[in-house]
């Protein structure tokens, strides 16, 4: 949001280079979005097959209710999926969690006429579309680079310093 602001203001970004980044699956083309349900839900009859018959219904309604709220939320007929965070965090992590998730639903690209760099991961992750599949209608100029690894862990371990060369 910052390199449009810059370029509006007659004082372009030096370079924009994004990590793997989203915008919200409202953002995405119908095809993209589509997909990414077709992933979540093989996902899903995975992790299911891994449980035991007494925890598959519990399981089963939670991603029926998260897949209801994702669908209508597309529609715009529900307001953005709130989750907490996965882990255990104190209060004031969790209000930051929050809002970055405020943020990604309230946020509208808007096109970017000068030179972008993408560097998507390899794997990617099942809840996530394809970065690369995203960003060429919104950057006339796009770069694409490809680091090893999956959303996380592009720039963990090994992987960082790949990453970190295609940065710079």
């Amino acid at each position: 949001a910052v390199a449009p602001r810059l370029a509006a203001a007659g004082t372009p970004a030096a370079s924009l280079t994004l990590l793997d980044t989203q915008t919200n699956s409202r953002q995405w083309p119908l095809q993209v979005w589509l997909e990414v349900l077709g992933r979540r839900a093989r996902y899903h009859r995975e992790a299911l097959a891994r449980q035991s018959w007494r925890e598959r219904f519990a399981y089963a309604a939670g991603a029926a209710k998260g897949f209801k709220r994702l669908v209508f939320w597309r529609l715009g007929l529900e307001p953005a999926p709130q989750r907490e965070a996965r882990v255990p965090v104190p209060p004031a992590l969790q209000k930051g969690y929050e809002a970055t998730l405020e943020a990604i639903a309230a946020y509208r690209p808007a096109r970017y006429d000068y030179p972008v760099t993408l560097i998507a991961s390899e794997n990617g992750h099942p809840r996530m579309a394809d970065a690369r599949r995203i960003w060429p209608r919104y950057a006339q100029q796009l770069k694409l680079h490809t680091a090893p690894g999956t959303h996380f862990s592009m720039i963990a371990g090994a992987n960082v310093a790949i990453a970190a060369k295609l940065v710079s």
